[in-house]
Formats: C-alpha cells, sequence, structure tokens
C-alpha cells in the first residue's frame, strides 16, 4: 500500500470510530510499521490458500468497528481482497470458525494482536462480548 492509501485507510477509520463513539488512537506510523511487520502480504493467507504471496490491497479490523471495538494498532492488520471478500464486516472468530483460515493462523493472530500496542484493550474487549472471565 503507498502512503497516500495509507493516510485514508487511517483518516477513514478515524471518522468511523469517532462516528461510533469507539476509542480511537491510530496512527499513521502504528500502520505502517504493521505493513511492515507482514512485508507487505495478507496477513490471514498462508501457503494452503489460493491468495499464497499475494500483497495486501487494504487494511482491516480483525475486531470490526460496527462491533463497538476500538480502532488501535493491534485491531488492524493487511489483508488482500479476496480474503477482504470473503471476510466482509465478520470478525477473526468467523475466519477460523468458517475454515477460512486455519487454527495455526488464527492462534498466530491472536498473539500477535495481543503482543501490540493495544492489545489489552482488545483482550478486554472480546472478554466482555463473549463473556469470558479470568
Amino acid at each position: 500500500m503507498d502512503n497516500k492509501k495509507t493516510s485514508s485507510w487511517v483518516r477513514q477509520a478515524r471518522y468511523r470510530a469517532t462516528k461510533r463513539n469507539i476509542y480511537s488512537d491510530l496512527q499513521i506510523a502504528d500502520v505502517k510499521t504493521i505493513i511492515d511487520e507482514h512485508k507487505g502480504a495478507c496477513a490471514y493467507c498462508d501457503k494452503s490458500k489460493e491468495c499464497w504471496g499475494e500483497k495486501a490491497d487494504t487494511l482491516d479490523h480483525p475486531f470490526p468497528l460496527s462491533e463497538a471495538t476500538p480502532n488501535v494498532p493491534a485491531n488492524i492488520l493487511p489483508i488482500c481482497k479476496l480474503t477482504k471478500t470473503k471476510k466482509k464486516n465478520n470478525d477473526l472468530a468467523w475466519l477460523f470458525s468458517t475454515g477460512i483460515i486455519n487454527q495455526d493462523t488464527y492462534l498466530t493472530i491472536l498473539k500477535l494482536i495481543l503482543q501490540r500496542r493495544g492489545g489489552e484493550i482488545i483482550k478486554q474487549h472480546v472478554k466482555m462480548i463473549t463473556g469470558i472471565q479470568d
């Protein structure tokens, strides 16, 4: 993704978060770091996917803003068009439960999310929506 597309996506995500009164502290520098971590590839695709090795065309919230999930670096991943078309506005757990991603990919992404800035906020949000207790 080029700088213009990245900054446009971040502005739109901030706008959607503000409109829904959702916490947002996502910065363009955060997104550039995330894209670099994934070497520009889709975070959801693995070697078994037809789109393996495809460059990410856009960014994604693994836990959508429509579910009132915070707009933080931990909730951002690069995604290819094919996977985005399948995922639509569903969350990471849906991708796993429908078989679009396998267990290894699911667990790898969860671990990555929890290690990023804002990971604790995402963890609390997921606990709240699922009813999971410590």
